[in-house]
């Protein structure tokens, strides 16, 4: 009982599908390629899905008509607007590390989390 639009799935089997959930390195289409597998699977509905993805049923459905329209491509990322970074490769792997610290790390006490007077 799949609520929602259905997938067209002309071009890879599911199996495919999950091999490249395997493989892929990159979380945004990771979660992407893995909400597909999940929708292919029919197990779970489309709200248990975005719950295990910690994503929105609409942000569900955007990413299956982005799947029918352009196939895999459609869950990759787009080129962004703006200025292009100035950072290099190992500048970039540098902030990334440090962007998945906890932001508790940096409380040291109640007292410091305090207005400044």
């Amino acid at each position: 009982m799949p609520v929602g639009n259905p997938i067209n799935n002309d071009t890879l089997s599911k199996e495919e599908l999950e091999e490249l959930v395997l493989k892929c390195q990159i979380t945004c289409t990771w979660k992407r390629l893995k909400a597909i597998v999940l929708i292919l699977s029919g197990k779970l509905s489309r709200l248990q899905i975005g719950q295990k993805l910690k994503v929105g049923v609409p942000t569900l459905c955007d990413w299956v008509n982005r799947y029918n329209a352009e196939g895999l491509a459609g869950l990759y990322d787009s080129p962004r607007t703006g200025q292009p970074t100035k950072l290099t490769k190992n500048q970039k792997h540098v902030l990334g590390g440090t962007a998945t610290v906890p932001r508790c790390l940096f409380r040291v006490g109640k007292e410091d989390s305090s207005r400044w007077s």
